[in-house]
């Protein structure tokens, strides 16, 4: 009897065992990029998983999109050039600020409401641009006590240095961008892609916008720039990540986009099933633990409003979850606009 009991565990541990296997294959296969991205076969796996630890969906920002449209989103690049440096120095703090359980930037600094807003980086590989500048816009209303509104599009369109545009660039080398070359205002230089699209660059396939050095509204280009004075990698370490943005503001993050990521909806997202469609670029704002324990990070994304919660998501905290902690970026902004000689 017992070695009946026996062999009947071995069949059925060899049966979770093939279908595990299976699942694995099919989920290693090739994607067809041509397929609706969101699929409620994902939905399900993740719903029907309990130690998921959030929810998914079908997000109406991603209800016409292919598995390709999707991937054109996740546009920071691989650090696989010889030519791209790591950005340094690197920046740590002392272990002496008492930092609380829960910090959200949006109620640390009420006034400055960019922290709030949610952008939309529409058909366009430009997270990284996107990320950089939401970031830095905060910062300037946190740290300098200006309220300015900074265009993602001069980073797109104008630095060559930052790697493609519309097909993906380097986070890091935005934040160099602001030190050497600053970065004008959405006002002297709107986004590309926004409502109406009216820059060079709106054809149907979406390219790059071209560099136009010339803001629509009366101000010169030269004289809406605004700089960093410091430019820097955030230490990975979790601490000194949380007391970057404790003292200074958001930071840009990036970190892997696996399928499910597309079908967030609410909770504390980990990867649990699909293939990795790119690399992607957002802001933490602040952090904080669930009631049952899970630490996580707060994050605003750039798919607007109709996507995860409202724009915003968590993501777990301490674990280096998708890569996320591995290289925030950040700078200190110039308290005064400067000038670049362009």
């Amino acid at each position: 009897m017992e070695s009946s009991l026996v062999l009947a565990a071995a069949a059925i541990a060899l049966l979770f065992s093939a279908v595990a296997q299976g699942v694995r294959v099919a989920e290693s296969g090739k994607l067809d990029l041509g397929r609706p991205l969101l699929q409620k076969s994902i939905v399900d796996i993740v719903n029907n998983d309990p130690n998921a630890g959030w929810k998914a969906g079908f997000n109406e920002r991603f209800i016409n999109h292919t598995v390709r449209d999707f991937k054109r989103l996740c546009g920071v690049l691989p650090k696989s050039s010889e030519e791209v440096q790591p950005l340094r120095p690197l920046r740590s703090h002392p272990r002496t600020l008492d930092l609380p359980k829960h910090f959200d930037a949006r109620e640390a600094w009420p006034q400055c409401s960019s922290i709030k807003n949610i952008l939309d980086q529409g058909h366009c590989g430009s997270c990284w641009a996107f990320g950089a500048v939401e970031a830095l816009t905060d910062r300037f209303c946190i740290l300098n006590n200006e309220n300015v509104s900074l265009s993602e599009n001069d980073l797109v369109a104008c630095c060559s240095s930052c790697g493609f545009g519309c097909d993906g660039g380097y986070p890091y080398a935005a934040w160099e961008y602001f030190a050497q070359t600053g970065v004008v205002t959405s006002q002297c230089d709107p986004y590309f892609d926004g409502k109406g699209c009216k820059h060079p660059g709106c054809e149907p396939e979406y390219d790059t916008p071209v560099c136009v050095k010339q803001c629509v509204d009366n101000e010169q280009w030269r004289d809406s720039k605004h700089f960093t004075v410091q430019t820097y990698a955030v230490n990975s370490d979790i601490y000194d990540i949380q007391a970057e943005i404790y003292k200074n503001g958001p930071v840009e993050v990036s970190y892997t986009v696996y399928e499910d990521f597309a079908h967030y909806k609410s909770g504390v997202y980990k990867h649990v099933f699909g293939e990795v469609l790119g690399g992607h670029a957002v802001k933490f704002i602040g952090w904080g633990t669930t009631d049952d324990g899970k630490d996580y990070w707060i994050v605003a994304n750039s798919w607007n409003r109709s996507w995860g919660e409202d724009g915003f998501f968590q993501i777990s905290r301490g674990s280096n979850e998708c890569g996320i902690e591995s290289e925030p970026v950040a700078g200190i902004p110039l308290k005064k606009t400067g000038f670049s000689d362009i």
